[in-house]
């Protein structure tokens, strides 16, 4: 049964996705993308350059990256709660 339910989840997801705007998802993939190639090259800026505070910056990104994947899932968690709260198919 649990395989059933779990098999369910990119269903919802789907349907999700399809009822919200286009751009809107487009969106929030475009600053996914964004904050997380950010952590990459601010690793690859503090390892070119000699200056030790560089390495703040890669802290801050992994940082800004972490919060922002967060709320992304959080916000997937809450949609997904909302989607199966009203009994939708699945």
């Amino acid at each position: 049964m649990k395989k059933k339910k779990f098999k369910a989840i990119p269903r919802v997801i789907r349907r999700i996705c399809a009822r919200r705007l286009s751009e809107e998802f487009r969106a929030a993939v475009e600053v996914l993308v964004t904050v997380t190639c950010g952590v990459p090259a601010s690793i690859w800026w503090a390892s070119i350059h000699t200056d030790p505070f560089n390495w703040i910056g890669v802290a801050v990104s992994c940082v800004l990256a972490t919060a922002v994947w967060g709320f992304a899932f959080k916000q997937l968690y809450a949609e997904l709660k909302i989607a199966t709260a009203f009994g939708e198919q699945i």
